[in-house]
């Protein structure tokens, strides 16, 4: 269907929301997830949500953060246009958090803020408070070096 409609997003609807949430089939869950990634790889900028979407049911329905990581990872190196939202490109951030990547995810965090592409008072807020608490869980993380 996409080959011959290509701006058609109805296939990826389809995959993304309804064959995705076959409960009990985690096998169709992936097959499903993982043709929501190779057309998204097509047109990034037009089909980042539904790889969104495939991202967060990787996270919670798979129980795969690693996989989750991999699409969110996607969205961030290849939706460039102005229409994909900061929270999207930001996915893999928090998703790292999630995975207890946190000095992985502090980095990131830090990066992004550093780099000026935030210019959402808000959104800089609310991020800088974010990293302050990576920065302390960082802290109270034990370690095991001498």
């Amino acid at each position: 269907m996409l080959r011959l409609d290509p701006v058609s997003q109805y296939p990826l609807v389809m995959a993304s929301h309804l064959y995705s949430q076959v409960f009990g089939h985690p096998d169709k869950q992936r097959r499903m997830a993982d043709f929501v990634y190779r057309e998204f790889l097509e047109d990034p900028d037009r089909r980042w949500p539904w790889l969104a979407h495939v991202a967060i049911m990787a996270k919670h329905r798979l129980k795969d953060l690693g996989l989750a990581i991999r699409y969110a990872d996607a969205i961030r190196d290849h939706a460039k246009g102005r229409d994909v939202p900061a929270w999207a490109r930001e996915m893999h951030i928090f998703l790292r958090e999630d995975a207890g990547e946190i000095e992985s995810a502090r980095a990131l965090l830090g990066g992004l803020l550093a780099s000026g592409r935030v210019s959402d008072p808000q959104e800089f807020r609310f991020l800088s408070e974010r990293l302050k608490a990576l920065e302390s869980a960082e802290k109270s993380t034990p370690t095991s070096k001498p």
